[in-house]
């Protein structure tokens, strides 16, 4: 059985949440629909997405801004995304001014979701 972990995840549409999660590839599958991929958005802190998102049109979640952000091909992210923290060749989980950070990255970016309750 693998170990839990602390990370950030944020379906499409709806406000992020604080999860517990599974440490193990499938369970990542799991929070994003299929393959995923990541993008560092900032030091340890990678964003884990769908893979095949836009092939699949999965509906946008995140609006980067280029100056502000990473950058990336494209500055929209599609579909359900989660934040982890990163340790050598493995995740961990998030400490609690990192689950600060992440929320933050999520809120400013989220699309949709402003007028969630």
């Amino acid at each position: 059985m693998a170990n839990k972990i602390i990370v950030i995840y944020k379906k499409v549409g709806q406000r992020p949440v604080v999860t517990e999660v599974e440490d193990d590839y499938k369970a990542y599958q799991g929070l994003v629909g299929g393959l995923f991929e990541f993008l560092r958005i900032d030091g340890t802190l990678i964003l884990g997405m769908n893979e095949d998102g836009r092939m699949k049109k999965l509906p946008v979640n995140l609006k980067l801004d280029f100056n502000k952000t990473v950058s990336i091909h494209n500055n929209e992210i599609v579909g359900d995304v989660f934040i982890t923290a990163e340790q050598g060749p493995d995740f961990r989980s998030l400490t609690e001014k990192e689950q600060v950070k992440a929320m933050a990255f999520l809120e400013e970016w989220g699309v949709a979701h402003r007028n969630v309750v």
